[in-house]
C-alpha cells in the first residue's frame, strides 16, 4: 500500500483519537468495498480481511492463493436455506434472537454497527445502541477479538459460518480440535456434532493451510460443528458453508458478559496426519500462551496435547510423563495437577538442574500399573502470585494388554507423529526430514521404546550432531555431553525428587560422550546399581574424532549371561560406511539385577537428531 493510501485513515484517526498511531510491521488498513457495502481492508502477510463497517464482522477472508474462506454475498441475506450460500456467512456474527433488537450485530450485511479505526493494527465497533462494543486488534499471524461491552440481558455466540479453502466441498474438508484430529465427519441438520472445544482448525485437502480458531478463556460451554448446504440435499447442494461456533449450543447462544477473547488466522499448515495435527496444537498452544500472557494471567502449555495415549504399542518402563510449561508473566506461585478428581497435588517446576529445563517446566510421573485403564482426566491448575489462576485438561488414554513387538524399526518419514513410534519421558522434541530433534537442549532429553518384557536385544540408531554444551562439573552437564542408548531401563527410581531423577538401578546406558574437544570422543558405560549404590562405570580407553553434522550410527547390544549376569557390547561408525566387526567396547562386569526392560535414546546436552532406529531379537548364534 502507498503513503497516500493510507493518509486517509491517518486523519480520521487523528481526528477521532488526537493521535497519530504508529504503522504496525505486516499490517496496512485500507478503505474498500465488497457487495456494495463499505469495508476496512485489513493486510497481513498471511491474509487480508475484509470488515463490514456498519456489520461488524468480516465478510472476506482471503489466504495467499485468492481463496476466500467466507464468501459473504449479500442476497440473499437471511431467512432462506439459500442464505447458506450467501448472507448467512461470516464471522463472527455475534448478536443473533428473534426480539433480539441488536440482532445482526457482528455480522456483514446488517447495518447494527459503527466501527473505527482506533490504531493502525486496531478496529473499534460499537453497536448503535451501544450496548456491544468490541476490538480487533491484527497481527501477522492471527486477528485477536475482544468483547469490551455486552448486553447483559443477552447471550451471543462466536461462529465461523463461511468457505473453507474457498469452496464448498465437504467431502474434501476435514477439522481437528484440541480434542483430537483430523476429522472428517461431515455433520448436518440435525447430525450436528456438539462439544466443548479450546480451539478448532478447518483445512481443505487442496488447500496448504488451515483456518485456526481459539477461545482464549476456556469455558464449559457447548460448541458446535455442522455443514449446511443450500437445498436439501444438503451435503450434495450445490452450495453451503461450514457452521462452527464457540458457545452455541442446540437452543441458541450461550456466551455473556465483557472480556470474552477469541483468534482467528491461517496458519500454513496442513493437517494431513496426526503429525500435522501435533503442529497445529502447538500453533494453537503458542498462540493462546501469548494471549493469556499479554494480560498478565498464567498459562499452561501441554506439549505433546491434551490427548495423549500411553501402552498402545506395550510399556517399555513403570512410568508416564506429561511434561509442559507454566507461566505467569507476574510470577508463578503454584502449580497443581489432580488425577480424576483426586486431591490436587503440588507440581515441581523448573529450572532445577536436572529434568526441568526452563522456568516454569514441569514433568509429572505417574505409574503406569496404578493408572485405570481408559481414559483418566489430569487437570492442570497454575496460579500466579496476583491470585489469577489458569486451567488445563489433559485425558490421559492408558491402553493394556499389549506388547511391543520385537523386531522394531522406526523410519521417521513414515511417521505422522513422534508418540506414534516412541513414549516421550523428558524434553521437548521436533519431527523433522531426517528424524526426531531436541528443541531445547539439557539434561537427559529422553525417548523410550520396547517392553518391560524385552531381555537379549540389538538396538542400532542413526545419530547427527548439531552442537553440545562443553561438559563441565556442574549443572546442567555434570561433566558430560553424550547421546545415548539404554537397555532394560525399568524407569527412574522413586526418590525424594519430583520429577524422579535416580538412574539405577538399571541394565545400561552406553553414552557416546563428546570431549571438550571433538577429537577427545569416546564410549562410557553405567550398568546396574542397587537403590543404595551407584551404578558402575565403564570408560573406554580409545578416544576418537566426531565431525558436527555428520550421521554416525550407534549400536547397543544387550545378553544374558549365567550368574544371572549381562553381556553390554557397543560400536560406532560413520553412516553408510560399512558395519566393524569388531565392538568398541564389551562389558560383562557386575551382576544383572535388572533381567529385562525397554530401551532409551538419550540426549545429554546435546543438540542432536535420532534418526531411523531398529530393535531386533538377538541370535545366540551370532558373535
Amino acid at each position: 500500500m502507498s503513503s497516500s493510501q493510507f493518509q486517509p485513515l491517518l486523519g480520521t484517526i487523528a481526528l477521532l483519537t488526537g493521535f497519530l498511531p504508529t504503522p504496525v510491521c505486516g499490517v496496512t488498513i485500507t478503505d474498500a468495498i465488497h457487495e456494495g457495502r463499505a469495508q476496512f481492508r485489513i493486510e497481513t502477510a498471511r491474509a487480508t480481511y475484509f470488515y463490514d463497517r456498519s456489520g461488524g464482522g468480516f465478510s472476506r477472508l482471503i489466504d495467499r492463493d485468492g481463496n476466500d474462506w467466507i464468501s459473504f454475498k449479500k442476497e440473499p441475506l437471511s431467512g432462506t436455506r439459500a442464505a447458506a450460500g450467501a448472507g448467512y456467512r461470516g464471522i463472527p456474527n455475534l448478536v443473533f434472537g428473534a426480539g433480539n433488537p441488536d440482532a445482526g450485530a457482528g455480522h456483514p450485511g446488517h447495518d447494527q454497527c459503527e466501527s473505527t479505526v482506533i490504531a493502525a493494527d486496531a478496529i473499534r465497533t460499537v453497536s448503535k445502541s451501544g450496548r456491544w462494543g468490541w476490538v480487533w486488534r491484527f497481527s501477522e499471524e492471527h486477528a485477536a477479538l475482544t468483547i469490551e461491552k455486552a448486553d447483559p440481558e443477552r447471550p451471543y455466540w462466536f461462529l465461523y459460518e463461511g468457505t473453507i479453502g474457498g469452496r464448498w466441498s465437504p467431502r474434501s474438508h476435514f477439522w481437528g480440535t484440541n480434542r483430537g484430529g483430523p476429522r472428517r465427519e461431515q455433520p448436518f441438520g440435525r447430525d450436528k456434532v456438539f462439544d466443548s472445544w479450546r480451539w478448532v482448525y478447518f483445512g481443505d485437502d487442496a488447500a496448504p493451510r488451515v483456518l485456526l480458531a481459539a477461545q482464549v478463556a476456556g469455558d464449559d460451554a457447548s460448541d458446535t460443528l455442522w455443514y449446511m448446504g443450500t437445498t436439501a440435499e444438503e451435503l450434495a447442494a450445490p452450495d453451503g458453508m461450514i457452521v462452527f461456533g464457540f458457545g452455541r449450543g442446540a437452543a441458541g447462544p450461550l456466551l455473556r458478559g465483557a472480556g470474552q477473547r477469541f483468534l482467528i488466522g491461517l496458519v500454513e499448515e496442513t493437517a494431513g496426519g496426526l503429525d500435522g495435527h501435533a503442529r497445529l496444537a502447538d500453533v494453537a498452544a503458542r498462540w493462546l500462551a501469548a494471549a493469556e500472557s499479554a494480560d498478565g494471567a498464567p498459562s499452561i502449555e501441554v506439549w505433546y496435547g491434551d490427548e495423549q495415549h500411553f501402552g498402545r504399542l506395550g510399556v517399555p518402563q513403570k512410568w508416564i510423563n506429561i511434561l509442559g510449561r507454566a507461566t505467569a508473566r507476574a510470577g508463578l506461585a503454584s502449580l497443581h495437577y489432580s488425577l480424576n478428581g483426586a486431591v490436587p497435588m503440588a507440581l515441581s517446576v523448573g529450572a532445577d538442574g536436572y529434568r526441568l529445563a526452563r522456568p516454569g517446566d514441569f514433568n509429572i510421573d505417574l505409574e503406569y500399573d496404578a493408572l485405570p485403564a481408559g481414559a483418566n482426566i489430569l487437570k492442570l491448575v497454575a496460579s500466579d502470585v496476583a491470585g489469577r489462576r489458569a486451567e488445563r485438561t489433559v485425558t490421559v488414554h492408558c491402553h493394556r494388554g499389549r506388547v511391543w513387538p520385537l523386531p522394531y524399526a522406526v523410519d521417521w518419514r513414515q511417521e505422522q507423529t513422534i508418540t506414534d513410534a516412541v513414549q516421550i519421558v523428558d524434553g521437548r522434541w521436533k519431527l523433522e526430514a531426517e528424524g526426531v530433534r531436541t528443541v531445547e537442549p539439557y539434561y537427559d532429553r529422553i525417548l523410550a521404546f520396547g517392553d518391560r518384557t524385552w531381555t537379549d536385544y540389538t538396538v542400532t540408531v542413526a545419530v547427527t550432531f548439531h552442537s553440545y554444551a562443553p561438559p563441565l562439573k556442574s549443572a546442567p552437564t555434570y561433566g558430560v555431553a553424550h547421546a545415548a542408548i539404554a537397555a532394560r531401563f525399568p524407569g527412574h527410581f522413586a526418590d525424594q525428587r519430583r520429577p524422579h531423577v535416580q538412574w539405577y538401578p538399571l541394565g545400561a546406558v552406553a553414552e557416546f560422550r563428546l570431549g571438550q574437544q571433538l577429537d577427545q570422543s569416546s564410549w562410557r558405560i553405567f550398568r546396574d546399581g542397587t537403590a543404595n549404590s551407584r551404578a558402575v562405570a565403564i570408560v573406554e580407553p580409545r578416544m576418537r574424532r566426531v565431525e558436527l553434522g555428520i550421521r554416525y550410527q550407534l549400536k547397543l547390544r544387550v545378553d544374558t549371561l549365567p550368574g544371572p549376569a549381562a553381556r553390554y557390547r557397543v560400536k560406532s561408525w560413520k553412516y553408510g560406511d560399512p558395519e566393524p566387526a569388531r565392538w568398541d567396547m564389551d562389558s560383562k562386569e557386575g551382576g544383572a539385577t535388572i533381567a529385562s526392560g525397554g530401551a532409551l535414546l538419550v540426549s545429554h546436552n546435546t543438540d542432536v537428531t535420532f534418526g531411523k532406529f531398529t530393535a531386533t531379537q538377538n541370535d545366540p548364534e551370532e558373535p
